[in-house]
């Protein structure tokens, strides 16, 4: 069987974090579409990924996002304040 691997790339993530530090399943309208394919996904084994791979901004200060961060089901790799400064110069 072929391994399938889906990455979504998009400005933010599907989590909503609030002051408290909580995590929440995001209300956007990409993030919601995307949960209802990878659900229908699931039923039709041509469809299914081995992966799934979710780039963006958590939308929250660094202080919040490393709080919820540990807590949820994903790898977390952020960047440093030199690359965030250089990436928005030259983009």
């Amino acid at each position: 069987m072929i391994e399938k691997r889906l990455f979504i790339v998009s400005n933010r993530l599907p989590v909503d974090v609030n002051e408290s530090g909580i995590a929440n399943q995001g209300s956007a309208g990409f993030a919601s579409a995307i949960e209802i394919y990878m659900q229908n996904s699931g039923k039709d084994e041509s469809a299914t990924f081995s992966q799934s791979f979710w780039v963006g901004i958590p939308g929250c200060s660094a202080e919040y996002w490393s709080k919820v961060a540990p807590h949820l089901p994903i790898h977390v790799t952020t960047l440093s304040d030199e690359d965030m400064l250089f990436y928005m110069i030259h983009h």
